[in-house]
């Protein structure tokens, strides 16, 4: 492999291992100290795992990633490739399982944090028993084992033991306050499957072989769900759901963990039946246990570890992902508005610091944003956007009109408050622009042409004419529907607004034109002079061409500076339109079907 050229290589070893797949960087040294007969502190000392020899631990965070520096070292001992030490890491799992390249904040919090506890480890006996012949000694400690995502195997039907049943400790405890990759590594080597803990400080390490303690059945419902995350870890499982809507798999890893916490921290109960009794049992017994932690220690407690750290117990822990699976596999959003808002409010009751803390760090996914971050989720929020709307959009936002045309509006929302009919027609293009570009109100409504305060004004009087009515939800879909109406049949409505801008006007061969058809078909009126006539044409033109309210026609020229007074233009324009005879209607629409064909072609107006 490639090294830096300050770096200090050891001594190659004259015997090493080839790593297993899925092999942990902890289980690979167990293995090879076995083989060489040396105590675990001193091979890495050897392999340049630990440079400083009065060091009497091994760095956890070598579970995670190794320095460059120091994973040259070690794979040059070793005789490994780059790749196959790195491969003996929880790197393996950087951007699903954590993101190590986030700002110290989220890597702190949200991403960086894996929610796995590097030193500890799960296992299935029967999985470290089962060895190769030809090396019988050679034991797997698997990498998923470290993570909170396997709970069972699926190979042997079993759940993942947690605790050796002879000392009582957890695997990977030291027994003591001193933390290392192996547990008291300055004791001798023990066979690789054996506890290296040393409880209450004992002279010597426990020794228990956990590849022959008794392993527990799966309950049956456990299985489906650890097929599932296997699949999260492993790759295969790329198209994934939470309340009905796409996620990518490290989403919907977060999701779980944020529910997995949620419950625990809103002290809910399972009910009778929906679990193994054991199991349960478990959760019930943790639960009570956390209960009194914190009835200890007061409400301003921020020593809580339960978004840092997941439960030990496999039961447990199974328990909670199993309910937060269910949760996750509901068909909508809308499908969880019984259940998640009392837990969300129990957590807020019982443990209102700690909930805060995890719902600011928890970045929830579309479906559940409106019940971690209820304030927030308003009708026009982008997250409810998104999850009202799950199918991927592959249109921008020149093919959203500036205003909801008539048919589209008669067709969804026909049903709603007739007297927020324009602000419904203004804020359903809004809204798709938001969901299209994922931008602020700001910038959609710039997008389109509408002036800031009227689009604030018309997102608020719609949303409050569903709120009057409980109809967001409906209200929200039905917007993802006519986005998908406008994709199917895709028009580029910005290249015609960019055409039709504010110096835009009628050419003068055309307008004479126009004149004598209007005069022909008798729809001229004396009282109106051409002047002002051709000023509403160009209002009506642009508006129809465009598909933009009139009442926003760039062309429309404002008495003031700071305030957009149209009501002079717009009541000439009103009254033209309102008194327009079908023939005048016959000739502006074939006029500006012209106009539309011209722009399409890129021709000069």
């Amino acid at each position: 492999m490639t090294t830096h050229p300050s770096v200090a290589l050891p001594r190659p070893l004259p015997r090493s291992l080839a790593p297993q797949h899925a092999e942990t960087l902890s289980g690979y040294l167990l293995n090879l100290a076995h083989r060489l007969g040396d105590r675990p502190i001193d091979l890495a000392h050897r392999i340049g795992l630990e440079h400083t020899a009065t060091a009497g631990s091994i760095d956890t965070r070598f579970a995670v990633a190794i320095p460059d520096e120091i994973a040259a070292r070690f794979a040059h001992a070793c005789n490994l490739t780059a790749d196959e030490a790195a491969r003996l890491t929880l790197a393996r799992w950087d951007g699903l399982l954590f993101d190590s390249s986030a700002p110290g904040k989220a890597a702190r919090t949200v991403q960086g944090n894996g929610w796995f506890v590097p030193v500890l480890s799960r296992a299935c006996p029967l999985c470290l028993a089962d060895t190769d012949s030809t090396a019988p000694e050679r034991t797997t400690w698997q990498a998923a084992w470290k993570t909170p995502w396997a709970v069972a195997c699926t190979r042997h039907g079993v759940l993942l033991e947690d605790t050796c049943t002879n000392c009582g400790q957890p695997f990977g405890a030291s027994g003591t306050r001193i933390r290392s990759l192996i547990p008291n590594p300055a004791f001798d080597a023990l066979h690789p499957a054996a506890c290296r803990s040393r409880p209450n400080g004992a002279a010597a390490l426990c020794g228990a072989r956990i590849d022959r303690q008794a392993a527990e059945p799966c309950p049956e419902p456990l299985l489906p769900l650890q097929r599932h995350l296997d699949g999260l870890l492993d790759g295969t499982a790329t198209e994934v759901r939470s309340l009905g809507v796409p996620v990518t798999p490290a989403q919907h890893v977060r999701d779980l963990r944020a529910l997995a916490v949620l419950l625990q921290l809103a002290d809910h109960r399972p009910p009778t039946g929906s679990l193994p009794e054991a199991l349960t049992n478990a959760l019930v017994h943790h639960l009570d246990a956390r209960k009194d932690r914190r009835a200890s220690r007061g409400d301003n407690d921020r020593t809580d570890r339960t978004w840092t750290e997941p439960p030990t117990d496999t039961r447990v822990l199974a328990a909670l992902l199993h309910q937060a699976a269910l949760i996750l596999d509901l068909p909508s959003p809308e499908d969880a508005r019984d259940l998640l808002p009392p837990l969300v409010a129990a957590a807020d009751e019982h443990e209102r610091l700690a909930w805060s803390r995890v719902r600011s760090a928890a970045q929830p996914s579309d479906g559940l944003f409106r019940y971690f971050a209820p304030k927030r989720a308003g009708t026009f929020s982008v997250h409810m956007l998104r999850a009202a709307c799950p199918n991927g959009l592959t249109i921008t936002s020149d093919h959203v009109p500036a205003y909801l045309d008539q048919e589209r509006y008669d067709r969804w929302f026909a049903t709603f408050d007739p007297s927020e009919q324009r602000n419904i027609r203004r804020a359903v293009p809004i809204a798709i622009v938001q969901l299209i570009e994922d931008c602020d109100l700001d910038t959609a409504a710039q997008t389109l042409g509408i002036p800031r305060v009227s689009a604030q004004a018309a997102l608020i009087r719609a949303g409050r004419a569903c709120k009057r009515t409980d109809r967001d939800d409906e209200f929200r879909r039905l917007i993802g529907q006519v986005a998908q109406d406008l994709q199917a049949d895709p028009v580029n409505y910005g290249h015609r607004r960019r055409h039709l801008d504010a110096a835009w006007d009628i050419p003068e061969t055309d307008w004479r034109r126009l004149v004598a058809e209007m005069v022909t078909a008798r729809v001229a009126r004396k009282d109106t002079p051409w002047d002002q006539r051709r000023s509403d044409l160009r209002i009506w033109l642009w508006s129809h061409v465009t598909c933009g309210d009139a009442a926003l026609a760039p062309m429309i020229q404002s008495k003031s500076a700071t305030r957009r007074s149209t009501n002079e233009a717009i009541s000439s324009y009103s009254t033209l339109r309102r008194r327009a005879t079908p023939a005048l209607t016959e000739i502006v629409c074939r006029y500006a079907e012209r106009v539309t064909q011209q722009i399409a072609a890129n021709s000069a107006l």
